[in-house]
């Protein structure tokens, strides 16, 4: 079963010019909304936003939101019996941030709160029960982020401008805290 969907009730688009918003939805009891077993909310405010949801199985819920110009979230989950919870916030004018989680049987949930201009976030979660919360203020600040296997735990905080990342990959059993400050 597949489903390509623009939907207005819950990928709303607020006083908006340009913006643009792609949901697909693949696998079985897979609907666009909770009951159905997945659900896909993406609300964009501001111009030539994108959001982007992909959704391969069922369990599955996802949520972008934007308020900006020039603001870009691809968010792709797949797998987990018991689903995947991801969440992208972006505030402000060219952030980007490019989500995606695949679980073998459990889940994994994420977070990406972005607000300034020019901020990159990139998390990639493979395997269980793997967990982040990423949170850019400030301008042209960067996060990279890999887990691989399972129960990888990340909570990043970046305020300031143009601070640069470790990139960071994790494999397996970690707990990582960051949090820098500073402006370049």
């Amino acid at each position: 079963m597949t489903a390509a969907l623009l939907l207005m009730p819950l990928g709303t688009q607020v006083a908006a010019a340009d913006n643009g918003v792609y949901i697909t939805q693949v696998g079985d009891a897979v609907a666009a909304s909770p009951a159905g077993g997945s659900a896909s909310v993406v609300t964009q405010a501001g111009e030539r936003n994108y959001g982007q949801v992909d959704q391969k199985s069922a369990g599955q819920i996802g949520v972008v939101a934007q308020a900006g110009i020039e603001n870009y979230a691809s968010l792709s989950q797949s797998g987990g019996v018991e689903g995947n919870l991801a969440l992208v916030l972006q505030n402000g004018v060219g952030n980007q941030t490019t989500l995606e989680q695949n679980a073998s049987t459990l889940s994994n949930n994420a977070t990406i709160v972005q607000n300034g201009a020019g901020n990159v976030a990139s998390l990639a979660q493979n395997g269980d029960q793997n967990s982040a919360l990423m949170v850019q203020n400030g301008d042209n600040n960067l996060m990279q982020v890999a887990q691989n296997g399972d129960n990888n735990n990340i909570v990043w905080t970046q305020t300031g401008s143009n601070l640069a990342q470790p990139k960071v990959e994790m494999v397996g059993n970690q707990t990582l805290s960051i949090h820098q400050l500073g402006f370049k």
